[in-house]
């Protein structure tokens, strides 16, 4: 890929797959910060948004409460939901943001951070010492009753 493009220029597959490596883990971690990054070639922007349930069945399932529930009321079926308070009751995840842009299938294309990089967030998020400023998500449903 690199090498066909560049052939005065000759580094080794590993090599550049370092270097690729090194970019998004920096990448990563300005997202992490609170920033958000735009993509090159009308690719849209990465970032972090948090977003507030609808109701709370849309809340993730705390699923050793919920077994600590059954074991307690065996013939009532609870389910425990999580509360989120270290984020004011939003659900934050990382996101891409393809509106607007110029891409083949780009429902087709996600977004995914590792395991390492979500441990990273979720222990910047609990921590009380570090403000969180990350841009509230607003779904396009909404955006458009707000117009009205």
């Amino acid at each position: 890929m690199f090498n066909e493009d560049h052939e005065n220029l000759k580094i080794s597959r590993y090599k550049f797959a370092q270097v690729l490596k090194t970019i998004n883990h920096g990448i990563l971690d300005i997202v992490i910060e609170g920033y958000d990054v735009k993509l090159p070639w009308n690719l849209g922007k990465i970032g972090i948004r948090a977003l507030k349930p609808r109701s709370l069945k849309s809340s993730p399932k705390d699923y050793h409460g919920t077994k600590l529930l059954k074991q307690q009321y065996p013939d009532k079926n609870y389910i425990a939901y999580h509360n989120n308070d270290h984020t004011n009751g939003k659900i934050v995840k990382p996101l891409w943001l393809k509106e607007g842009r110029i891409l083949i299938n780009k429902q087709f294309y996600t977004l995914h951070f590792t395991r390492p990089k979500m441990r990273e967030l979720a222990a910047r998020l609990k921590n009380p010492d570090i403000a969180n400023n990350y841009y509230e998500f607003i779904p396009w449903k909404d955006r458009l009753k707000e117009k009205k």
